[in-house]
């Protein structure tokens, strides 16, 4: 899969997937003002882009897709149910293979493969501990964190 079909593939599943996992995990129940893919853009992208960002600018990351809500309607959706819903859409997203062509570089023809490896992780507030273990680290650290592992 080329970087432009990977880029589709993500944009179908945050604006398309999205809304079976949400209500697969109980986070949507029923049609609403912020429906699943603006929730979930709205929350990755708001984090993305400002990992300390408040209530209010996730609200306004909202306005942009034309969805009005309050602080409050925001800060209620952060419940398990939206941590389980945002495990799953990890998930999904990490399923999604780059694949490139064989390329003939005469270096490389010696090996069989040439892999790629890199990892990342990132802390999350301990009240997700429940849903993301964390992955070990230093004393006095966050027990809930993230880590992805890409190969």
């Amino acid at each position: 899969m080329s970087v432009t079909q990977v880029m589709e593939q993500y944009q179908s599943i945050l604006e398309e997937e999205v809304h079976a996992i949400a209500y697969e995990t109980g986070v949507i129940k029923r049609q609403r003002k912020i429906d699943a893919a603006t929730l979930a853009q709205t929350i990755i992208f708001g984090f993305w882009q400002d990992p300390e960002v408040r209530l209010s600018g996730l609200a306004q990351i909202g306005g942009r897709r034309e969805v009005y809500v309050t602080e409050p309607a925001i800060s209620q959706r952060f419940t398990p149910e939206c941590a389980e819903m945002f495990q799953n859409i990890l998930q999904r997203l990490a399923e999604v293979q780059l694949e490139s062509e064989k390329v003939d570089i005469p270096l490389l023809k010696q090996f069989s493969a040439v892999i790629v490896e890199d990892s990342t992780s990132a802390v999350l507030p301990e009240e997700l501990a429940g849903v993301w273990k964390g992955c070990g680290g230093s004393s006095g650290m966050s027990e809930a964190a993230v880590k992805a592992f890409v190969q």
